[in-house]
């Protein structure tokens, strides 16, 4: 829609749940589209244009949410839930970064906390997600703080600043 909340255009008809949308520099948009409870939302990754059209799938793990772009339109960063342990009831997300084709998904960082919300930063040269501690399977309701990371997941620098839900760059 427009900013003064006019001429609304539907860009989705899915009877899954399209949340986490983000913009690329181009005027594309990223979601995810999986279910949500009350917990969290897990499924793919999806591309769109601005228009409602060229519809594409870039996951199919079943397992990601919160895509966020670079500043260029050529990676997405995005977390994917990396594994549970069912006998302590506990999940983990880690951060990936893949091309914006869906191509070349890799790995920033595996730990035992789990990460979440990656935004990229104007010049591309850093990342910020937000850090959990979860248990309970999905439910993650422990905010400890915050992490910058390079595109390589090298350099992190933690910030345990107690709450800190989907950070972001100032512009």
């Amino acid at each position: 829609m427009d900013a003064d909340g006019g001429n609304v255009l539907r860009l989705t008809n899915n009877p899954a749940q399209d949340t986490d949308p983000a913009w690329s520099s181009d005027g594309k948009i990223a979601f995810m589209r999986g279910s949500c409870t009350q917990f969290a939302c897990i499924g793919d990754i999806h591309v769109v244009n601005a228009d409602g059209q060229q519809p594409a799938r870039l996951t199919q793990t079943g397992q990601d949410a919160h895509p966020d772009w670079s500043a260029d339109g050529m990676s997405i960063a995005f977390a994917r839930l990396a594994q549970c342990s069912y006998s302590y009831y506990t999940c983990d997300r880690d951060i990936r970064v893949m091309a914006s084709s869906g191509a070349d998904v890799r790995a920033l960082i595996r730990d035992s906390l789990d990460e979440s919300e990656p935004a990229w930063s104007s010049t591309g040269s850093r990342l910020v997600l937000s850090l959990w501690t979860c248990t309970f399977y999905y439910y993650c309701s422990n905010p400890v703080g915050i992490r910058i990371i390079r595109p390589d997941g090298s350099d992190p620098i933690d910030i345990h600043a107690g709450a800190a839900i989907n950070p972001v760059w100032r512009r």
